[in-house]
């Protein structure tokens, strides 16, 4: 189970996928319930990451039953930020704004600071979801206190990045723009392929919407290399703001001179496509 972990956050799906699997096969031998509900946990963040979100989402009804039964408050209300995620990925809205605003009161009623966190980060991303931008820059900029404040890079990278997202919708370009550069730097630390993958999908936003989609394409190539090399695209749910990006930067290049770009950012190295990110005006 440690050793999925691992893998989890480091950006090795199928290895994680496969520890946990075996993991829950010897907590269900042993009758260990924590290390079941932890296991489970773990198998449908695998299962969303590819996708799979009715799987996922009973994966997390069983877990949270297990947590339930051993009375982990802080576990369960983790459970049900995940829950509310993958409910406002289906598109069920109104259930997925209730249990997170049960995940909420549950984190705030426990002092739990990490867990408030975590569940405005991921009401931020619901509320982007919804199409409610003010909402969402809301709970995002405030879901980044305790994360700052504490350096928590696997927190404070997507919330960073979900917020740049927002302020370029928003036009605010110049703090959307510094807001990505804020989550490249965690998503370095990660270590975590696609948490840097997403950051660079932000500053391609940027790029496109300061005119230069050339600079986007190059950042989408290179950030999809990434999550392929971690096994884990994009399922089509999450493509939002990529299919955007990529579409926008047609129109301004055109197919032909578009394909040329995409296969020189797929010859991009990690580092390279770094570098240009970071030189994204």
């Amino acid at each position: 189970m440690a050793r999925a972990e691992i893998s989890r956050y480091g950006g090795d799906l199928a290895a994680c996928r496969r520890d946990a699997e075996a993991a829950l096969t010897g907590f269900r031998t042993l009758g260990e319930r924590f290390g079941m509900a932890d296991a489970l946990d773990t198998l449908a963040f695998t299962a969303e990451v590819e996708g799979d979100y009715r799987r996922a989402v009973a994966l997390v009804g069983e877990a949270t039953g297990l947590a339930d039964e051993l009375g982990l408050p802080e576990f369960e209300a983790g459970l049900h930020a995940g829950l509310g995620r993958l409910l406002s990925l289906q598109g069920q809205h109104r259930r997925a704004q209730a249990v997170l605003g049960r995940a909420l009161a549950e984190a705030e009623r426990l002092g739990w600071r990490a867990g408030v966190a975590w569940v405005r980060g991921i009401a931020g991303l619901a509320a982007r979801w919804r199409g409610e931008l003010d909402e969402a820059r809301a709970q995002l900029e405030r879901a980044l206190v305790w994360s700052r404040e504490m350096d928590a890079s696997l927190i404070a990278a997507p919330t960073l990045a979900c917020l740049g997202f927002v302020l370029e919708l928003q036009g605010d370009l110049a703090a959307a723009g510094s807001v990505h550069r804020e989550g490249l730097d965690h998503a370095r630390r990660t270590g975590d392929p696609r948490t840097l993958a997403l950051a660079l999908e932000g500053l391609a936003g940027v790029a496109r919407a300061t005119g230069d989609a050339e600079r986007a394409a190059l950042l989408l190539r290179a950030a999809n290399g990434m999550r392929e090399s971690a096994g884990a695209p994009l399922p089509p749910a999450e493509r939002v703001d990529v299919d955007r990006i990529e579409a926008a930067a047609r129109r301004d290049l055109g197919e032909a001179r578009l394909a040329e770009v995409l296969r020189r950012g797929a010859a991009l190295s990690t580092d390279q496509a770094v570098a240009l990110a970071r030189s994204t005006s």
